[in-house]
């Protein structure tokens, strides 16, 4: 029985298109039986993902894609409808402490570590 899919419009950055694009060429080169195009490796990609890593990398994607902007726009809400506007703050205060962000850096020095040895395998 033959799947549908649903249609949906994805833009990647340049590291996860290479990645994919990266991952796709060695399926392929490894197995030529391998019935797959880049839209279906994405899809599983993103299945296997929820299934075995979204639960613990939550707390990660948040940190990471933080909208500071939003939440201090926010923040001034509260405090401009509150009594005791030095309780808020303490509370936004230690909310940033806890949830402060890991450096990408790191992530994308790792991502592109990975694309070049899925490019040149020795």
């Amino acid at each position: 029985m033959k799947e549908k899919g649903k249609q949906f419009h994805l833009l990647l950055d340049e590291g996860a298109f290479q990645a994919l694009s990266s991952m796709f060429e060695i399926l392929k080169k490894e197995e030529e039986f391998v019935i797959l195009n880049s839209s279906k490796l994405c899809s599983w990609i993103v299945v296997e993902f929820f299934k075995s890593y979204f639960v613990s990398s939550k707390s990660k994607i948040i940190q990471q894609h933080f909208n500071s902007k939003k939440y201090l726009k926010n923040l001034a809400h509260e405090i401009n409808g509150n009594e005791d506007p030095q309780m808020v703050l303490e509370k936004a205060l230690n909310q940033l402490k806890q949830s402060s962000k890991p450096e990408k850096k790191k992530n994308e020095k790792a991502v592109n570590s990975a694309i070049s040895r899925a490019e040149h395998p020795q």
